[in-house]
């Protein structure tokens, strides 16, 4: 299962609304074939694999349940009954109400040795942007920052390149690659001017700008490649590829990114952070740290409105990673993928 959770993150940044869901194909205590949802539209982790080999009595193992209705690709239970599999582990049951245990449900009536529940955490842990869109119907957030070691983002004069050191920066740069589109204010596209680019699938490149006074002039970097989206300003831009959205609040606006098949967003404004923390509309926070002290009046990230201890936020399943001379960590804000 360790093995198909590995597979699946392959598919990071590129399955839409679709769920990250890897494959492994065992005999005899062998694996016999992998195979993942690489992308939107194509073939399941499942019918991957199981077009690999030609074997029959293995066993399955794979992280979310297998579909039992037809969407952009056939039933992968049917397949999996026709080709005789033995035993199915499954990570966690699909909690889209086309699946929900359905799957689950006949492949037990077909005779099927079925498990479920192996490694479930860390299955949904591995699709907790899929199961923010199921349960709460929107695109989830995840917010990146970059902080002095006294929690501020930029100096009291507004400086802040570079708080972090150039392995901090790169890391950053790669999670792109990993998320539907990257989200960033008005403030932070007006100050830095970044192009926002990714070096993986720039034929999928998408960037989201909320500008609600329109600040942001037509000659902004970000402007000059990718699918952009605005909420806010005047639609005065010529750019073929700029959507506009008609948004009524942040929730709203990640709620039409959702219909329009961004799951996952990056957010990298500081002031949009805070926002988006204070709404409880941020899912996860990865916080590069670098042991700079900038002082007191500095600027931070969090909400400014928090006055007591009891205001504060807790981050669950904490990860720390050490990068160069700063730490990394990263956790999650919302818990769309407890089982409870």
């Amino acid at each position: 299962m360790l093995e198909a959770i590995r597979i699946a993150k392959k598919g990071k940044g590129r399955t839409k609304t679709n769920p990250l869901v890897g494959c492994v194909l065992v005999k005899n205590n062998e694996i016999i074939a992998k195979g993942y949802h690489s992308s939107y539209g194509k073939k399941h982790a499942e019918i991957d694999a199981l077009n690999k080999t030609k074997e029959q009595g293995l066993t399955l193992y794979v992280n979310l349940e297998p579909c039992c209705h037809h969407g952009k690709t056939p039933p992968c239970v049917d397949e999996i009954i026709k080709r005789k599999v033995k035993t199915v582990f499954i990570g966690m049951k699909d909690p889209n109400k086309e699946v929900n245990g359905q799957g689950l449900k006949k492949l037990k009536q077909a005779g099927i040795k079925v498990h479920q529940g192996c490694l479930e955490h860390e299955s949904r842990l591995l699709n907790y942007s899929y199961l923010t869109g199921i349960k709460k119907n929107r695109a989830s957030v995840t917010i990146k920052v970059a902080i002095s070691l006294d929690g501020k983002v930029a100096a009291c004069d507004g400086t802040s390149q570079w708080i972090t050191s150039k392995k901090s920066r790169s890391d950053g740069k790669k999670m792109r690659n990993r998320y539907d589109a990257i989200l960033v204010g008005s403030g932070t596209a007006s100050k830095d001017n970044p192009v926002l680019n990714r070096s993986l699938r720039p034929e999928s490149w998408k960037k989201i700008l909320i500008d609600r006074k329109n600040k942001v002039k037509e000659s902004s970097r970000m402007f000059k490649n990718g699918k952009i989206y605005i909420w806010g300003g005047a639609k005065n831009k010529l750019n073929k590829k700029i959507k506009y959205l008609e948004a009524k609040n942040l929730k709203n606006l990640l709620e039409l990114l959702r219909k329009d098949g961004v799951q996952s967003v990056l957010c990298e404004g500081g002031k949009l952070s805070s926002e988006l923390i204070k709404d409880n509309l941020a899912d996860k926070i990865v916080t590069y740290i670098s042991p700079k002290l900038i002082g007191s009046k500095g600027l931070g990230f969090s909400p400014a409105e928090w006055k007591t201890l009891s205001d504060s936020r807790k981050l669950s399943d904490v990860g720390i990673t050490k990068i160069g001379e700063d730490v990394k960590v990263e956790g999650y804000l919302t818990n769309v993928h407890r089982n409870n």
